[in-house]
């Protein structure tokens, strides 16, 4: 194994540039996909994460560091320093400074690449749920997809089109009024700026439920329309949260037919979705509690001293396995986790 002058390994050098990596992220914020691929990144290898918390912790200490200037001594006051300080990565002020450097490095990397990221694709994706998906496309907007839906992506500088194949997609539209978003199903174009809905296609009909924000249902170009009966364009409309409009394509007045919807009835309608649980200081038996409401394996907390501990986190309440993997992580002293069997996870105390 080589080692460098302070004893650092190669891997232990690599290891904290994804540590690096991933602090960055976190400061400007995870996505749900990024929040999901960090916790399994943690539950991949026992000392990611001791990699970021050391290195979470000494990034802090740069807090400190304006209270000493060049010309007050040649080195900064021990005490500044001191504190938490982790000794496995620094022992000396100067291997603060040259983190720092890593991290520029890092930073400027990862700049590159969103700015990159930010210009149109130009390509068409085919995505298909054959079990639940959730999936973020490239601009920030999410998919909820239900079981069997399929989509197609078409991304252009001008306009973001998604074309619903079949089945039931939740939108969450990111913001960007210079490119509008457009879902085409079938007969039926919804466009929005950022806002959230529901879209269901099905053989008989579309159906656009409206969870956030307004948006604009409108005729597809007739080359996207139904032959026949349906061929006839409907006229637009605009539908706001708590509204859902249906077309039916058979029908003798091919319009788009408007209701209320109530909001526990949407809550049923969406009961499919997988949601974001944002937890904050959360007893972990009530963490524990949400996940095992909608997934079908199930958490069960063996001894009650565990219940009490304290969770700080945001998770899809579909990655069960990055929450399992997180809690092995934090509490790898005081947890043991069994998953001997297949429709239970059992948390025990060591």
């Amino acid at each position: 194994m080589n080692e460098n002058e302070n004893g650092h390994t190669k891997d232990g050098r690599s290891r904290d540039k994804e540590a690096a990596a991933w602090l960055i992220k976190r400061d400007r914020g995870f996505t749900p996909q990024e929040q999901d691929e960090f916790f399994q990144w943690l539950g991949d290898n026992p000392k990611h994460g001791d990699d970021f918390a050391g290195l979470r912790d000494a990034w802090e200490e740069f807090d400190l560091l304006p209270q000493w200037l060049p010309e007050h001594s040649d080195e900064p006051n021990p005490d500044l320093l001191a504190h938490g300080m982790p000794r496995r990565h620094w022992t000396h002020w100067r291997a603060v400074a040259a983190i720092a450097a890593s991290f520029v490095a890092v930073f400027f990397i990862w700049a590159v690449w969103i700015g990159g990221s930010s210009e149109p694709s130009g390509r068409t994706d085919h995505i298909v749920a054959g079990d639940y998906g959730y999936h973020v496309l490239e601009d920030g907007t999410e998919l909820d997809m239900n079981r069997g839906a399929e989509v197609l992506v078409e991304y252009s500088k001008a306009t973001r089109l998604v074309k619903l194949l079949t089945g039931e997609v939740h939108f969450t539209v990111a913001k960007n009024p210079s490119r509008p978003f457009v879902v085409r199903a079938r007969g039926a174009d919804v466009r929005a700026v950022g806002t959230a809905f529901n879209v269901v296609l099905d053989s008989e009909k579309v159906e656009v439920l409206v969870t956030e924000g307004k948006v604009r249902m409108e005729a597809a170009p007739s080359s996207d329309r139904s032959p026949g009966k349906a061929s006839v364009a409907p006229p637009a409309l605009e539908l706001v949260p708590g509204q859902r409009s249906i077309m039916r394509f058979e029908a003798a007045d091919p319009m788009f037919h408007t209701e209320i919807v109530e909001t526990q009835a949407i809550e049923e309608i969406l009961s499919w979705k997988h949601e974001t649980l944002d937890f904050n200081e959360t007893p972990l038996v009530e963490a524990v509690l949400e996940f095992n409401r909608r997934n079908e394996i199930q958490v069960v907390i063996e001894d009650e001293e565990l219940e009490t501990e304290p969770i700080g986190a945001t998770f899809r309440s579909n990655n069960l396995e990055g929450f399992v993997n997180l809690l092995e992580t934090i509490y790898s002293t005081q947890m043991e986790v069994d998953r001997s069997r297949e429709d239970k996870i059992v948390l025990r105390k060591l």
